[in-house]
Order: C-alpha cells, then sequence, then structure tokens
C-alpha cells in the first residue's frame, strides 16, 4: 500500500516516467578516494522510506540512499526503476544504468 501511495502521490511529475540521467545522480569516485557506498546515511530516512515504501529493505535502501546523498525521493525512483535485478545492480554497484 505505501508503495502504490507514493506512486500516486508523485504520478503527476513531470518527470515521473524519467530515468535519472548521470548528472543526477551522484557518481562514485576512483578508487583513490570513498564511493558512494562509503557516505554516511541518515538512518532515519532509511527507516522511512522502508516503512513508506514497504517492499524495500534498510540493506537495500541505504546504499542506494547514500548514492544520491541522502535525496530520498530519488532514492525511491532508482528503487522502483531497478525491481527486477535490485539485488544485483546494488550488490555490483550499477547505479549508473
Amino acid at each position: 500500500d505505501s508503495a502504490m501511495n507514493w506512486v500516486f502521490a508523485h504520478m503527476e511529475d513531470a518527470n515521473f516516467n524519467s530515468e535519472l540521467s548521470p548528472s543526477e545522480l551522484s557518481p562514485g569516485s576512483t578508487s583513490d578516494g570513498p564511493t558512494s557506498m562509503d557516505v554516511d546515511v541518515d538512518e532515519a530516512a532509511v527507516a522511512s522510506l522502508v516503512a513508506n515504501l514497504g517492499m524495500f529493505t534498510a540493506e537495500q535502501v541505504r546504499p542506494v540512499l547514500a548514492h544520491v546523498n541522502g535525496a530520498q525521493d530519488r532514492a525511491a525512483d532508482w528503487l522502483f526503476s531497478h525491481m527486477d535485478s535490485l539485488d544485483a545492480d546494488i550488490a555490483a554497484r550499477r547505479f549508473d544504468d
């Protein structure tokens, strides 16, 4: 229910069906510095997404939220856009496709 409520609340957004462009995602850095997976995330934001979307675990939400610099709406978009291969994409750190 929570996931569908989010969809209904955002379906009129102009970019609802648009893929996130690479410029909208925070790029991971090279091996010389931290990657997006190393960024601390707000655990309250993780809990909020898990509760409100109702279909993702904290382990799935946390790395995506870190990658989008804590932007909950962008994290939700990414999660819904990658449902078919979610765990594999997260494990392989495939955030830009």
